[in-house]
């Protein structure tokens, strides 16, 4: 159902601080400042999704406005760490202003924590109503990141912040330079409802059909009385 070819994404791509960018057709609009990471090897998006149908099938097919879509993060870690979480986020540029600063841009926001051992992990979204007022084209960042990078200094798997979900929601920023992590930009392709155009003949309502149904055996009947 859905395919990579309706959505134009960079994918940015960390070497030793470097931001690299993958060319695309088009990507998300050259007013945002691209946020950086120093080693993608501790936290990696191993996938950027969306649904429509409750998270039935994902993909990253073009959208519709009148949908409600939900949103899904992949990470991937190849390192454990000794942090005490790591952390995921997707923010989506609802207004168009060329930053994802409001907090209703936040449309997800996940903590793994490292005690768990799980090395692929998956967060979710709320549902979002795509609204007749958005633009055809929304722009959505996604990053991941730990604990330690947030917030350097309280780190450890039994520091004071532990289980302190929103403190590290309210840190972790989608602008600014962070050690662990990596970030990928996508737009969105949102279109306008397809209302079919008027039919060069119209279809009969039922009560028409009916009323067409039986003047037809009324003619019948009459056709055979009159052969008698």
């Amino acid at each position: 159902m859905y395919t990579t070819k309706n959505i134009a994404r960079i994918a940015a791509l960390v070497v030793a601080g470097v931001t690299v960018f993958a060319s695309a057709a088009s990507a998300c609009s050259t007013s945002y400042t691209a946020p950086t990471h120093s080693d993608a090897s501790w936290q990696e998006i191993d996938g950027i999704y969306w649904s429509v149908d409750n998270g039935v099938t994902w993909g990253n097919d073009e959208l519709t406005k009148g949908q409600e879509v939900i949103f899904k993060i992949d990470v991937h870690k190849d390192n454990a760490g000794s942090h005490y979480a790591d952390l995921a986020k997707i923010w989506v540029d609802w207004g168009n202003d060329g930053s994802f600063d409001e907090p209703s841009d936040t449309v997800l926001f996940g903590l793994q924590p490292v005690a768990s051992g799980e090395t692929d992990f998956s967060f979710i979204s709320n549902a979002f109503l795509l609204d007749d007022s958005l633009n055809s084209t929304l722009d959505l960042l996604a990053r991941v990141t730990c604990t330690a990078s947030v917030y350097p200094g309280y780190h450890n798997l039994g520091d004071y912040f532990q289980g302190d979900s929103a403190r590290y929601d309210a840190l972790f920023l989608p602008t600014g330079s962070l050690w662990q992590g990596e970030a990928e930009t996508y737009q969105l392709i949102i279109n306008d409802v397809n209302i079919p155009p008027a039919s060069g003949t119209p279809t009969p309502e039922p009560g028409t059909m009916f009323l067409f149904a039986a003047g037809l055996a009324g003619l019948a009947a009459a056709s055979r009385k009159s052969r008698k």
